[in-house]
Parts: structure tokens; C-alpha cells; sequence
């Protein structure tokens, strides 16, 4: 339920541009050492893949929004996250 967050935590990120997660065994530091600026810009999401580039979804282990509206509802279009959700 990870891309749920901008819509569940939208009021803590009302001062930031982007948002975003990772796994738990993922340590951060300078994030501007791997992500480049231009990423953030030009792309709504941004997630690094691990060996499985040809496969389109968001990864877990590193996986950053825009913090906007049409960005943190977007998984409201997928059925699984939507129902699941929403019965819980």
C-alpha cells in the first residue's frame, strides 16, 4: 500500500515537493549523490529497478512522488489498491 502514502500522509508533506519510500533495509544518505535533479523534474515518479528493468511497476525498494494531487491519488486506479484498501 506504499503509493497509498500521499493520500494518507498528505498533510505531512504539504512542504515538500516529492515524497517517497524504500524497503527497510535500505540505508539513505545524500540522495543527491543518485538521484539527479533533472529525474525529479522530468518524472512524475521516479523508482530504480534492481535487474528487472523491463518490467513496468513501482519498486519497493526505492520509489519517489511528486507531491501532487493527481500523482498521490493515482492508485485509486488500481483495483487491487483501491478495494483493498478501502475494506480494511
Amino acid at each position: 500500500y506504499k503509493p497509498a502514502y500521499g493520500s494518507i500522509f498528505g498533510e505531512w508533506f504539504v512542504n515538500y515537493s516529492h515524497w517517497g519510500y524504500s524497503d527497510m533495509d535500505v540505508v539513505l544518505g545524500q540522495a543527491a549523490r543518485f538521484i539527479e535533479r533533472s529525474e525529479l523534474h522530468d518524472f512524475q515518479i521516479v523508482t530504480y529497478s534492481f535487474g528487472d528493468s523491463e518490467a513496468v511497476y513501482l519498486r519497493g525498494q526505492w520509489t519517489v512522488h511528486q507531491n501532487a494531487k493527481r500523482v498521490n491519488t493515482i492508485w485509486l486506479q488500481c483495483k487491487h489498491l483501491a478495494e483493498g484498501l478501502q475494506h480494511e
